[in-house]
């Protein structure tokens, strides 16, 4: 897989594969002098039998009381995209000075499987984005959704056609709306694994690891705001600036953007849906007071790309299929959520330093 429309110099800091690009991260975090820590994943290899790794370069005081986390790869072929912008953000650092009590952490590859394997969820079929959760809270399948379910989706997905699971969920759509759909299966499960949206019975490996490196370098610090990079929803090339903090610090965080409009899922501007369990509930555990917001840079539209998450989770449910089909799923996935245009790529890139600069700037005029 490679993009072919990408020049100049954006066209260096984007991979074609996890393993360039992690190695391109690193290199880059090297290149800057940033301390690097890695974290690697024991349960499952790559797809071409490689070791996965979530790996995160801090730059700057190590003791700061001001700190912004980027983060990528929640859901890991978001990452072709998250993680060019982050190298893109530690380069334009280089010739520049920052603020001394500041330190930046980029978090790269949250779910190196997904990344890897051309997919959004991880080895577990687990959308990380709905794992964080209390799990000693036992959780009970509404009727709602035990209905959708039993109407959208087989019973079984494993040897299940393909073409027969699609048109199913089309005639769900034709009697109900894709609003309707996208509302009831983007919210997230947790008592079907086989299911799109499955928010896992137990913490996940990246659950525990992106808590690790929370309470490592978030919770003594004064002032924090986090940025999780996203795509997928919303129009090409746009960029929906999505609160993901406390409700109480939603007003805070509209004055560090100012280069755009802070949107709570779920309303009516938003093309994100309110959901349960994000990232960002495993930081605000750790540190309350953060600032949270997630970048979502629109792609394709929702139908194609909704369309994509079920043919991937087919895919994860019947990985013996034929090797062709397999690829073409694979390339499909990954074009849903990374448009192989110059342009496209010139409007995240713009958007992700914007937002940044707005980042830093607070920071720096803020009080220790």
């Amino acid at each position: 897989m490679s993009f072919s429309q990408i020049r100049g110099p954006l066209a260096h800091a984007v991979s074609n594969t996890y393993l360039e690009a992690r190695s391109l991260f690193l290199n880059t975090a090297t290149d800057l002098a940033c301390e690097i820590q890695s974290y690697k994943n024991p349960h499952v290899t790559g797809i071409n039998g490689e070791d996965l790794f979530c790996d995160v370069a801090l730059y700057g005081a190590k003791h700061a009381s001001k700190k912004i986390i980027i983060s990528s790869g929640v859901h890991g072929v978001e990452a072709y995209c998250g993680s060019a912008m982050q190298i893109l953000l530690m380069q334009q650092l280089m010739p520049h000075n920052i603020h001394k009590d500041i330190q930046l952490i980029f978090v790269h590859a949250i779910n190196p499987y997904g990344f890897s394997h051309y997919t959004r969820n991880n080895e577990n079929n687990i959308d990380l984005n709905r794992n964080f959760i209390d799990f000693s809270k036992s959780r009970i399948a509404t009727e709602e959704e035990t209905q959708f379910i039993d109407e959208a989706y087989p019973e079984h997905w494993q040897s299940a056609d393909l073409t027969d699971i699609l048109k199913t969920i089309n005639q769900y759509i034709e009697q109900r709306s894709w609003t309707d759909f996208q509302g009831k299966m983007t919210q997230g499960q947790y008592h079907w694994p086989q299911a799109p949206y499955f928010g896992g019975h137990t913490a996940s490996w990246s659950n525990q690891v992106w808590r690790e490196i929370c309470a490592k370098h978030a919770k003594q610090c004064n002032k924090l705001i986090h940025m999780d990079l996203h795509t997928g929803l919303g129009p090409k090339g746009a960029c929906e600036l999505i609160y993901t903090g406390k409700p109480k610090n939603l007003e805070l965080t509209k004055k560090v953007f100012l280069n755009g409009e802070v949107i709570a899922p779920g309303s009516a501007d938003s093309s994100t849906p309110d959901i349960s369990g994000p990232l960002c509930c495993g930081l605000l555990d750790c540190n309350p007071a953060a600032l949270c917001v997630a970048l979502e840079f629109g792609t394709v539209p929702i139908d194609t790309m909704l369309s994509t998450v079920i043919e991937a989770n087919w895919l994860y449910n019947n990985p013996d299929c034929a090797a062709s089909l397999k690829a073409e799923i694979q390339q499909k996935t990954l074009a849903a959520f990374f448009i192989d245009e110059q342009q496209w790529l010139e409007d995240v890139w713009e958007k992700s330093k914007a937002y940044f600069d707005d980042a830093l700037q607070h920071l720096a005029e803020a009080e220790s």
